[in-house]
């Protein structure tokens, strides 16, 4: 069975051929790109809040490479971050973290990918905890505190 016509079909096709032109007349591959998500998330602990998310790929990727999804909460003293990554076993993951930034690198046979999460505040990295549960990994980082701090001159 085909699917009917729409009158939006002939408009969504319009405006990939305009976006292909415009690529093409910028030298940018069509096929690739370096994906940005911006959204946001809704606690549902307590009052509800919403909070930015922001994640961004240092690798090059095609489009039909799924990019994962990333949800970042932040709390007066936590920062929770929960990867979404279908099919990754545990140990094929790998992180390496910061106080601004997680770098993840995701190694399946001789593919690897890797990604760069920035972090909203400055994170304790000596007191992350992660876990990885179906798909899921979780990790909780303890916010750095400013203790401000008086300074003699001598």
């Amino acid at each position: 069975m085909s699917r009917r016509k729409t009158p939006f079909d002939d408009i969504i096709k319009n405006i990939e051929n305009m976006m292909e032109r415009m690529l093409e007349e910028l030298g940018v591959d069509s096929g690739e790109f370096n994906p940005v998500v911006y959204g946001f998330s809704v606690s549902r602990n307590g009052d509800p809040e919403m909070h930015d998310l922001k994640f961004q790929s240092n690798k090059t990727m095609t489009i039909d490479e799924p990019e994962p999804f990333v949800d970042i909460v932040e709390s007066d003293t936590q920062v929770h971050v929960m990867v979404e990554l279908p099919d990754v076993e545990k140990e094929n993951i790998s992180i390496n973290c910061s106080s601004t930034e997680i770098k993840l690198e995701l190694k399946d046979g001789s593919r690897q990918q890797t990604y760069t999460i920035e972090l909203p505040p400055q994170v304790d990295t000596k007191t992350t905890k992660a876990t990885h549960n179906n798909g899921i990994l979780d990790m909780v980082f303890d916010k750095i505190k400013n203790i401000d701090q008086n300074i003699r001159i001598e």
